[in-house]
């Protein structure tokens, strides 16, 4: 006999991030699809930010690097 266990859907509040996938000022990456005619885009926000629905996936703060600034040749 075959083991035919249900996989249960994960509830609202356990997908999102937690202190520990943010940085020291609550900050991780999160997927946003702003505008239909735009390409979307990643973006460094407060956790607060994941009410917006435009923010759709998230990311931990160290999965990607944070830009330094702009640099250029005479750096």
């Amino acid at each position: 006999m075959t083991d035919q266990r249900t996989q249960e859907p994960i509830p609202l509040d356990k997908r999102q991030p937690t202190e520990a996938d943010c940085d020291s000022d609550q900050k991780c990456w999160w997927w946003i699809v702003d505008d239909p005619g735009q390409y979307p885009y990643w973006i460094y926000a407060p956790i607060e930010a994941s009410s917006w629905a435009a923010y759709t996936h998230w990311l931990p703060y160290w999965a990607l690097p944070v830009p330094m600034g702009k640099r250029t040749i005479n750096d």
